[in-house]
């Protein structure tokens, strides 16, 4: 990556702009395994948010499969 490249919890600025255009059909825009493993997901809490597990939104996420990210399941 560039110096200077704005990274979140391990997505690029870059990609996280692509994720949120908004979806017509395209199925690129789907999140990749490894970043559905690494904690994001679309919030059904957050009116389809695109929130990571170390957000602060996480906090009052709660889409049950998202349950394995929760510390008191850790």
């Amino acid at each position: 990556m560039a110096n200077g490249e704005f990274v979140k919890h391990g997505m690029t600025q870059e990609r996280f702009d692509f994720l949120m255009q908004p979806f017509e059909g395209d199925e690129s825009v789907i999140l990749t395994a490894d970043e559905l493993k690494d904690g994001w997901h679309w919030c059904d809490e957050w009116d389809g948010l695109l929130i990571h597990k170390d957000d602060i939104e996480f906090k009052h996420c709660k889409c049950e499969f998202m349950n394995k990210f929760r510390k008191e399941n850790i």
